[in-house]
């Protein structure tokens, strides 16, 4: 569809119009379906936009370098091979600086996951027995609280390692 410095539909066979400014600078575009739709600034830019507009919901907007279809299959093709060196790199690091993260050693770690949860609510419920505790208390609490959330980070971490492949388990 070829449009005309006039906002006119060209190639078409009639002259409809494709928009019409409306107050504020926003335009009243017509689809290719033929119903009226509301743009943003983005439009009135003066850039060219590909796609669809529905007011408050945005579907399938993109350049018109993006809608090129070969240039598309590169992005994803360019994506894919970095997805695979990721990978790769990830199991080689990972392979080579943990050799010992197996059964056991993640076992390990959940079970310490577990204590630094226990003393974290066993201090919390101590603390709580009095109204105003002492700021000592309140120290330990927080030194609790951080030992237990970075325990489980690192838990969660290794996890990952495990779900995604980059550790040789037996």
């Amino acid at each position: 569809m070829a449009v005309s410095s006039g906002g006119i539909v060209a190639g078409s066979g009639r002259s409809t119009p494709l928009w019409h400014r409306r107050a504020g600078g926003a335009k009243l575009v017509r689809g290719r379906t033929g119903r009226r739709m509301e743009t943003g600034s983005s439009m009135a830019s003066g850039g060219k936009i590909i796609g669809e507009y529905a007011k408050g919901k945005v579907d399938k907007l993109m350049t018109a370098d993006a809608a090129d279809s070969s240039r598309s299959q590169r992005i994803r093709h360019f994506l894919e091979n970095m997805d695979a060196a990721i990978l790769e790199a990830n199991c080689e690091v990972i392979g080579r600086e943990l050799p010992n993260l197996n059964r056991d050693s993640f076992l390990r770690m959940a079970v310490r996951v577990a204590e630094l949860r226990a003393d974290y609510i066993r201090a919390g419920l101590k603390m709580s027995e009095s109204r105003h505790p002492d700021s000592a208390a309140v120290s330990d609490l927080a030194r609790l609280r951080a030992a237990y959330e970075e325990m489980l980070a690192v838990y969660e971490a290794a996890e990952r390692v495990i779900e995604r492949g980059y550790a040789k388990l037996g």
